[in-house]
C-alpha cells in the first residue's frame, strides 16, 4: 500500500511499528509521533523521518500536545496509518487518550487517505476516547480472525478489508 516518494503518517503503537519495520527499503517520508517508530527507521537512508516532538506520554512513547500539532500544520500526507485500541459498532474507532484524538484530527485534515490498522483483539472493544465512526476509514488492515459480523459490515459498506499474513 505504500509507494516510493509518498509521505505517510504512522501513528503510535505496535502495529504501526511493524509497518515501519517492513518499509525499510522504500524511498519516502514518514511522519510519526511515536519515538519507537522514529528509532526503528533511524538507519534507513531512503526514508526521511519527521518526529513531531511534543509532550511525551511515558507509558507509550507517544508525543502529543501543541508542539506535535504545530509540526503537522502546513504539511500534507498521502496515507495515514492509524492504530486503534478499540473497534465497536456503537463507539466506532477509539484510542486511550483525548490527546491522541487531537493529533488524529490534524492528521485527518492533512491526509488524502486514512487506513485503520488493528489486530483482531481490538474488535468489540471500546477504549477511552473516540476517533470517529466505524465508517470513518475506507480501508482496514487486520488479521483474519476478526468477528464475522464486522467482515459483513465492512463488505456491505464498501470498506476494504485487508488481512495480514501471519508467520508462525
Amino acid at each position: 500500500m505504500i509507494e516510493n516518494d509518498e509521505a505517510v503518517y504512522l501513528s503510535p503503537g505496535n502495529t504501526c511499528l511493524e509497518i515501519a519495520r517492513n518499509i525499510r527499503n522504500k524511498k519516502l517520508t514518514v511522519v510519526t509521533n511515536d519515538i519507537m517508530i522514529g528509532a526503528a527507521l533511524k538507519d534507513c537512508a531512503g526514508i526521511k523521518v519527521i518526529i513531531t516532538g511534543g509532550d511525551l506520554i511515558h507509558s507509550t512513547g507517544t508525543l502529543v500536545g501543541e508542539f506535535a500539532l504545530n509540526t503537522l500544520k502546513n504539511i500534507f500526507i498521502n496515507k495515514a496509518f492509524i492504530g486503534v485500541k478499540g473497534i465497536h459498532f456503537e463507539s466506532g474507532f477509539t484510542v486511550n487518550s483525548h490527546e491522541e484524538v487531537r493529533v488524529f484530527q490534524e492528521i485527518k485534515r492533512i491526509s488524502n487517505e486514512i487506513i485503520v490498522v488493528a489486530d483482531y483483539t481490538k474488535f468489540n472493544r471500546t477504549a477511552f476516547a473516540k476517533l470517529g465512526d466505524i465508517t470513518m476509514a475506507r480501508k482496514i488492515i487486520t488479521n483474519k480472525q476478526i468477528p464475522d459480523e464486522y467482515k459483513k459490515f465492512f463488505f456491505e459498506n464498501n470498506i476494504k478489508l485487508y488481512t495480514a499474513y501471519e508467520f508462525k
